[in-house]
């Protein structure tokens, strides 16, 4: 009996360290996918989000931000998609403003649709930060904003604002 207790104790603990060490869940360690969804209300804020990465890479990039997350896997599309102004690349404006690769400071913010993000990798640790600003909704739709990172693993946000208006204005127009 003794055996076994201990038996299930050590396969605890060793079920624990893999999931702790286990990168399925992407930058944001989410169970079951690598996407994090972040329902926020129509007030403006800032939000800090906890990125886990790996020792080895020096940053930990936005890659894209984008109205939807259905233009993320579409990559050959990115072109036109920024083009139409459906989606932001990050490296678009660091290049512009002179940089060669991808700046690691929250001080180089892109600014896309209603959010300002900026991702920091912390040096020499696996940790960094994922900081998101946005502006009140004071429309009466939802907004939806997808923030695509990847280097070594990848990692999605889905910011999903509520309204301030509510939806009601859209019914006026229905039948009764």
């Amino acid at each position: 009996m003794i055996g076994l207790l201990i038996a299930c104790g050590m396969f605890v603990t060793s079920c624990s360290e893999e999931l702790v060490d286990k990168r399925d869940g992407g930058y944001f360690r989410t169970f079951g996918g690598k996407t994090l969804i972040r329902n926020i209300s129509a007030e403006e804020g800032v939000m800090q989000i906890p990125l886990h990465g790996t020792k080895t890479e020096s940053v930990i990039p936005i890659v894209t931000i984008s109205t939807g997350d259905g233009l993320v896997g579409n990559e050959h599309l990115w072109d036109d998609y920024e083009r139409y102004g459906w989606l932001l690349r990050p490296a678009t404006v660091y290049k512009t403003a002179g940089y060669s690769s991808y700046p690691n400071t929250l001080d180089m913010e892109y600014h896309f649709e209603w959010v300002k993000c900026a991702s920091y990798k912390y040096p020499g640790s696996a940790e960094g930060v994922l900081q998101v600003k946005y502006e009140k909704n004071t429309g009466t739709e939802l907004r939806i904003i997808t923030v695509y990172l990847r280097n070594e693993d990848e990692g999605c946000l889905l910011l999903v604002q509520m309204p301030e208006n509510g939806t009601d204005a859209a019914d006026e127009n229905q039948p009764e």
